[in-house]
């Protein structure tokens, strides 16, 4: 979703919330020329395009607006910037919680734009709060000392299976299972098929058990 698509409540609310923090300078990607309504916000400036890595890398951000793709979800981890994330659709609401876990950010539903209070509260939270930045650097040096650099997974595998090929030894079971079996289907037919008798059986006790009172009612109507 592009910025400039965003519906006109989001956006003006976005800039009421720029313009409630004056001290501090705004940098939006908008891919139009033509927003008026921003064009009065002093600490707003609009880019077509910016190149988001050398912005993470800029000692001056202190708090990165993203959608959460995963992307800007692994520059964010790598660069250690705070972050508030709103996720919009498909992977994005794991990796806004994913990067929120590790409490160097935090998330908010793309409605909330529409929210001057909390979107002017949870930006203040994440800007003014120094846990944020805290763990979001400590992620970032984390991932620089992790024990075994991605590329060198990689390479270790590549390596791996180039010289031993396939491994039957260590494909799952699973691929030799039939549709049928994988999915469980012979264990929810047997659990419908029960459900179905046991309703079955108890619709029959219980028409049998109104039949026989319904005939000794009218017995005893008969004898009296």
């Amino acid at each position: 979703m592009l910025s400039k698509d965003m519906p006109e409540d989001y956006k003006i609310n976005i800039l009421n919330v720029i313009e409630s923090f004056p001290e501090v300078t705004f940098i939006w990607k908008y891919e139009s020329d033509t927003f008026e309504e921003a064009k009065n916000t002093k600490n707003l400036y609009l880019f077509k395009w910016i190149p988001q890595t050398a912005l993470l890398a800029d000692s001056r951000l202190h708090v990165f607006i993203t959608h959460a793709g995963l992307g800007s979800v692994n520059e964010l981890s790598y660069m250690g910037k705070p972050a508030l994330l709103v996720p919009l659709y498909a992977d994005q609401s794991r990796n806004a919680k994913m990067l929120e876990r590790h409490k160097g950010a935090i998330s908010i539903d793309k409605k909330d734009l529409a929210n001057f209070e909390c979107l002017r509260n949870t930006f203040a939270d994440v800007l003014n709060n120094q846990s944020y930045k805290k763990h979001a650097e400590l992620l970032a040096r984390q991932l620089e000392l992790q024990p075994i650099t991605p590329q060198e997974l990689l390479l270790k595998h590549a390596t791996f299976g180039a010289e031993f090929g396939e491994l039957p030894s260590l494909d799952p079971y699973s691929r030799e299972m039939s549709f049928f079996t994988f999915f469980m289907i012979d264990v929810y037919l047997f659990l419908f098929c029960s459900f179905v008798v046991s309703f079955y059986i108890l619709f029959v006790v219980v028409r049998f058990l109104s039949r026989w009172m319904f005939r000794q009612q009218n017995q005893k109507q008969k004898t009296t």
